[in-house]
């Protein structure tokens, strides 16, 4: 009787998949259908309160992950139909002319090159996750030397040099990893590889979801879902795992909508936020009330979620 009272999904994981930490909070639930045969409906948005990390749980295991990126995977097939998540032309990683917001991610390398790497010329960038090559397409054009890592379209780009891995020593000025981390279980330690790669003085620009104007924007299921992002962040939760994985914040510079986070960082060692947790907990809540009132907010979320996977409310 009890375990139809509490819900407690085929797959779930009791340790953050980046920090190993056993200190997790389940802050939502969020449909899925990863153990839809099994009978579960259901997944948690759940928080490392230790290193900030929020992840969907159970998360895919590395054959789902291996399975969904493959060429012939759904990632792919979906991608190159324009339709994952309610993508817009923005989200298309596919895309062979750069869009708004290659171009604002061009300007920003340039406008943070200038600033902390002064008069050296020239400037190597790695576009990590790069697609067909867009935003390398301009910095090129703009003097820079372009490095691209992709398995799915590296047989696709000529104007730029191809990598098969990250390299473990300094090679590059510049790392940019554009709506990449909300694709990776682990993205600490992808975090980690990407500062080794960067030489001294140099400085990471990232991009992905955000939740934080979530109760603007309404859109949970592009920052977070079962199957594609199934990290998610908010500029709190995203400093503390920069600072964990050896970065220091040094801005987050305006993105092109309200739906997306853009951050500069460089190495060093930064102050860990007190509670990387609090603004998506404040965040959902706010969302959960608004679209499903005060009520459901009462149960504890492992109850209401086993009454909600049986479609009791």
């Amino acid at each position: 009787m009890l375990s139809r009272l509490v819900y407690r999904p085929h797959g779930e994981v009791n340790r953050c998949p980046s920090c190993k930490g056993p200190r997790l909070e389940n802050l939502d639930l969020i449909k899925s259908r990863r153990h839809e045969e099994k009978g579960d409906r259901l997944a948690f948005v759940a928080g490392c309160r230790s290193c900030g990390l929020i992840f969907v749980n159970p998360p895919p295991s590395k054959a789902e992950l291996a399975q969904m990126y493959s060429a012939t995977g759904q990632w792919n097939q979906e991608r190159n139909a324009d339709t994952i998540n309610g993508a817009d032309d923005d989200d298309n990683h596919d895309a062979s002319e750069a869009s708004p917001v290659e171009q604002r991610y061009a300007q920003l390398v340039q406008e943070w090159a200038a600033k902390l790497l002064p008069g050296q010329q020239p400037l190597s960038v790695l576009d990590f996750g790069c697609g067909r090559g867009p935003l390398l397409d301009l910095l090129k054009d703009a003097g820079f030397l372009t490095y691209g890592l992709d398995p799915a379209t590296r047989h696709l780009v000529h104007k730029h040099k191809m990598l098969e891995a990250i390299p473990a020593e300094p090679t590059f000025d510049i790392v940019v990893s554009k709506h990449v981390f909300e694709h990776v279980p682990d993205p600490m330690s992808l975090m980690v590889q990407l500062r080794q790669s960067l030489k001294p003085g140099g400085f990471l620009l990232c991009g992905m979801p955000s939740m934080d104007e979530l109760t603007t924007h309404k859109k949970l299921r592009y920052c977070i879902n079962w199957s594609h992002h199934i990290t998610a962040y908010t500029r709190q939760s995203l400093t503390a795992l920069l600072t964990h994985a050896g970065f220091v914040v040094e801005a987050f510079p305006t993105p092109t909508r309200s739906d997306r986070l853009i951050c500069v960082a460089t190495s060093g060692v930064g102050a860990l936020p007190t509670d990387p947790l609090s603004d998506a907990r404040v965040q959902l809540r706010a969302f959960r009330k608004a679209r499903d009132g005060r009520l459901r907010q009462l149960f504890p979320k492992r109850i209401l979620a086993a009454l909600q996977n049986a479609r009791r409310i």
